[in-house]
């Protein structure tokens, strides 16, 4: 017999840990006091949860990333890694970087979303479901930017910060449009044009990942 969820269950009921998504829990509050509809995905908690799916180290996820270059047609594929700040608060980047044919940011925009492809389930290329890159990319940070251009002075970028979308109190959490850059944020190209090294403390997680 299948139960029903009513609007006077008590908020107690809820029993989230303290470091739970805010945005998820008042989403969950709202449904079960207003009868709201139910997302078929609570974005606030997905995105979390998938950070702990299916990538054990940084070698595997950045391998998700190269397989998306060569399928995009790159034929030179550059990973970028930067370490700043002391010891015991180290922030780490990794860049990936290829010259594949870049995509317009209506493309941009669904390559984002969870399950967004344009070549989904076909079995020529490697890719399959749309899911791989932000999987990988969020496995090894809490940040992944991604940016693309296929013509000089226009760089197109999108981010997804899991700690934003986590305090998103939104029942449907939606993607902004894609953002126009003239040239690179200085953060990005200080990647490609400052020498690094492969960070010293490799048990640490990635804080930044750019795509």
């Amino acid at each position: 017999m299948q139960s029903e969820v009513t609007s006077d269950l008590p908020e107690s009921s809820i029993n989230w840990s303290e470091d739970s998504p805010r945005g998820g829990k008042a989403v969950l509050n709202r449904i079960l006091k207003e009868n709201a509809t139910v997302p078929l995905f609570f974005a606030q908690t997905l995105i979390a949860s998938l950070r702990d799916v299916g990538y054990n180290h940084t070698t595997s996820a950045l391998c998700e990333h190269v397989d998306n270059a060569i399928e995009a047609g790159a034929t030179e594929v550059r990973i970028f890694f930067r370490q700043a700040g002391v010891k015991g608060g180290y922030q780490i980047d990794a860049a990936v970087f290829d010259n594949g044919r870049g995509m317009p940011p209506n493309i941009l925009k669904v390559a984002t979303s969870f399950g967004g492809s344009m070549n989904y389930n076909n079995r020529d290329g490697i890719g399959r479901f749309g899911m791989g890159m932000k999987t990988a990319a969020l496995s090894l940070s809490p940040v992944m930017e991604l940016f693309s251009w296929q013509e000089r002075a226009a760089f197109y970028s999108m981010t997804l910060d899991v700690e934003a979308i986590g305090k998103d109190r939104a029942n449907l959490a939606q993607l902004p449009d894609p953002t126009l850059h003239t040239e690179l944020p200085e953060e990005i190209a200080d990647l490609f044009t400052k020498p690094m090294s492969w960070p010293v403390d490799l048990q640490r997680n990635l804080t930044h990942f750019t795509a």
